[in-house]
């Protein structure tokens, strides 16, 4: 089984993105995104910073390759703005839920740029396959002008995603883009409550492509539990948006 995460960076490499799906099309399970826009709910999309650069209909253009998933969009801001999983359709898919990790409710769109947050969610879902479940949890964290460390709101946000991976049984998989350093008490924390860490394991030294010029080079992850076999983890190089695609092959 393969499952692929990419904070898909709302669609601005868009054809390069759409060559990578098509050739990931059939071989991967589970896709995971984050940054995702789709058109079909937008109501005033015009109000959204990202929108002016981004694909306003990103996900219907990934529906559109993946013909042969269930598409599932979480939306974090104006309903048209979120995250996404992507599960192919020979999979029995038990459950799925949307767990808010982060909340602001004063937030404020700009046109121009933000210094704000808007609210942050977890989306799971349970999957049987060979009479084994399989939980799989897609995250967009918290996001802070300038830096990846801690602080309390991501502190707080680690702790409501433990509290979640706690309430399961077996077979965890925990992926996205978490706007975090590895060495911050934020991922530490995840860490301690058995969930390993595969950019540690692997040694990874980045996570972000070269249309990402600052010099913090990480902010996604996956984390399993220690009941997942793992046969192959590796971050690609495709260079499908700022962030690296993450690819996690398990028996």
């Amino acid at each position: 089984m393969k499952i692929l995460s990419l904070n898909a960076w709302g669609g601005r490499v868009l054809e390069p993105l759409k060559t990578f799906l098509e050739n990931q099309n059939e071989d991967v399970d589970v896709f995971c995104f984050q940054e995702i826009f789709r058109e079909k709910t937008a109501k005033n999309p015009e109000e959204f910073a990202d929108m002016t650069k981004a694909n306003i209909h990103l996900y219907e253009d990934i529906e559109n390759i993946l013909t042969n998933y269930n598409g599932y969009f979480c939306s974090v801001h104006g309903d048209y703005y979120g995250i996404a999983i992507f599960v192919k359709k020979d999979l029995d898919v038990l459950e799925y839920r949307e767990i808010l990790i982060f909340e602001n409710k004063d937030f404020v769109p700009q046109v121009e740029d933000f210094t704000e947050d808007h609210n942050r969610k977890m989306q799971y879902v349970k999957i049987k396959i060979n009479n084994e479940y399989f939980n799989i949890m897609n995250v967009h964290g918290h996001w802070v002008r300038g830096n990846k460390l801690d602080n309390h709101n991501r502190l707080k946000q680690s702790d409501v995603i433990i509290d979640f991976v706690k309430s399961l049984t077996d077979n965890k998989i925990l992926c996205g883009d978490f706007n975090l350093r590895p060495d911050t008490e934020s991922i530490i924390k995840i860490e301690k409550e058995g969930m390993i860490n595969l950019i540690k394991k692997y040694d990874i030294t980045s996570t972000r492509t070269s249309f990402y010029e600052k010099s913090e080079k990480y902010a996604d992850y996956i984390f399993i539990s220690s009941d997942i076999r793992i046969k192959e983890f590796q971050v690609l190089c495709d260079v499908v948006s700022d962030h690296s695609p993450l690819l996690l092959e398990f028996n």
